[in-house]
This record gives structure tokens, sequence and C-alpha cells, in this order.
């Protein structure tokens, strides 16, 4: 998987490839963090995906199949390594509230567009501004404070395989089909 501009997207969904992608965070000199949770809806509130980038990657890390956040606090105190946050407040709340988790060394771009002056703050707003880019979150975002009469379809034949923070935003209704088959016809001697 891709953005737009070809940065290269990995789904991780295993807890030996999530300790990797953090020894490879563990080398760099900042990380990009984003959080995503369920708390704004009807379940107990907790993280359900964790996304980092550095180096030209991203990684979308699907919480709710790991076990063990040792190495992501390893991560998150380091203070050689930047760890980069938008409006950092209710993430750094999660952290620790679900696994213990302090960060150190930590940039928040929110509070940085506050301090240059600028009149919105939201991440695309900052992000269109500043560096005339758009947002990469913006099916979340849409999911999350829909326009009036907007409606997303997302089909699929196995709910399993949906991210759960795109599952916790979403109504499921099961469809049912039936499918026609009719006897091949034998050609006649």
């Amino acid at each position: 998987m891709q953005t737009k501009d070809s940065t290269p997207i990995e789904l991780i969904t295993q807890q030996s490839r999530f300790e990797t992608v953090i020894g490879l965070a563990l080398k760099q000199d900042r990380v990009a963090v984003d959080l995503e949770s369920n708390g704004f809806y009807h379940y107990t509130e907790k993280i359900c995906l964790l996304q980092l980038a550095f180096h030209n990657q991203a990684y979308l890390i699907d919480t709710l199949l790991l076990k063990n956040f040792k190495p992501l606090a390893t991560l998150f105190t380091n203070n050689r390594i930047e760890k980069i946050f938008h409006s950092a407040d209710y993430d750094i709340r999660s952290l620790d509230r679900d696994w213990g988790i302090r960060i150190h060394n930590l940039f928040d771009t929110s509070i940085a567009s506050a301090f240059i002056g600028a009149d919105k703050r939201g991440l695309a707003s900052v992000l269109a501004e500043y560096l005339n880019l758009n947002s990469s979150n913006s099916l979340l975002k849409a999911l999350e404070e829909p326009s009036n009469n907007t409606y997303f379809f997302i089909i699929h034949n196995s709910g399993t395989e949906i991210l759960d923070t795109i599952r916790s935003r979403s109504i499921e209704f099961k469809l049912f089909f039936t499918i026609k088959t009719t006897k091949a016809m034998s050609k006649p001697k």
C-alpha cells in the first residue's frame, strides 16, 4: 500500500514485526506519531491503531492484536529521538492510561503553530497553510466528523480484515446474496 506521494505504508499485525519496526525507529533522529482510539463511541476506551512514520515509510500498527508494548515505551522514553505529534494531549493521556507509557522529547505541531500565530491549528489546516499538503488522514477525519448526508460504504467479504479503528466508527449491515447458477447444457451428439 502507498500514499498519493508514494510513501510506502505497512500494516503491522504481528508482535515480532512490531518489535522489528520499533528497532528501526530507535535508529532514527525523529519519528512522527499518531493514535486512534474508540473512546468517542460506545466502547471501553482503548487505543486501536498506532501510526508511526520515519525515513519515508509509514506503519499502521493494529494495537488490538499486540500484547507487549514495552518496546514502544523504550522508543518513547528515548531522549535522543524526537517524537512528533499533533495535538498530543489526548494521545499522551491514552498512552499513560492504556500502557503506562510516558513520552520524552516530544514536539507538538499544534503547540508550535500557536507559537507562530496560526489562526487554525487543526492538522489539515497546518499542513495546508505551512507545508502546502493535504491531510493523508482524511478518511478517518471524515468518519469522525461527516458532513450531513454523507455515507461511506465499505464492502468486504470478511469484516475481520477491517481495522478496528475503522470498524468502531461504522455501522454494520449484513447483506446476503443469492447466486443463481445454471446447469451447463451438454451439446447434442
